[in-house]
């Protein structure tokens, strides 16, 4: 996926995340699936601080 791309989704994501793309719902975040791709969308601020912890200690 090209950065445009992802700055489409970004930008309508309303559009992406609807009630039939809806996947599943943890305790920070709801997740959407659409064409071949997930997108998680953070519930809270904590959520996304987590995940960034996530990804530092993670990373190869």
């Amino acid at each position: 996926m090209t950065v445009d791309q992802m700055k489409d989704v970004i930008r309508n994501r309303k559009a992406y995340c609807t009630e039939e793309n809806f996947i599943g719902i943890g305790s920070t975040r709801k997740t959407y699936s659409r064409g071949g791709m997930v997108i998680k969308i953070h519930l809270y601020p904590i959520g996304y601080l987590q995940f960034k912890m996530k990804r530092i200690f993670t990373a190869p």
